[in-house]
């Protein structure tokens, strides 16, 4: 099940809508929340849920263990000086 991860034009649309919507939304929906993504590859939804609401518990997972510290790298990045958490790295074992 290994495949190069790949940013895709979807995830790009879907992760800005999740973003406007939430941060627009004044009763933060997924405050205090789990989410799971599954198939997150770059992870990108799950960086925007956390960007908006960061007391959201938010895992990001995917089948191929490549992805894991890409996810990782992504989430430690997008928090640094914000008070964000980042999303965990899950392997999803569909194979």
């Amino acid at each position: 099940c290994e495949y190069p991860p790949r940013l895709w034009d979807c995830s790009v649309g879907l992760a800005r809508w999740m973003l406007e919507s939430l941060l627009e939304s004044p009763e933060r929906p997924l405050r205090g929340r789990r989410v799971l993504e599954l198939g997150a590859g770059t992870a990108l939804c799950s960086l925007a849920i956390v960007a908006a609401e960061p007391d959201a518990d938010v895992t990001a997972t995917d089948v191929d263990p490549a992805a894991m510290p890409l996810i990782a790298a992504a989430g430690k990045a997008a928090s640094q000086g914000r008070r964000s958490s980042s999303p965990r790295a899950a392997l999803l074992d569909i194979c």
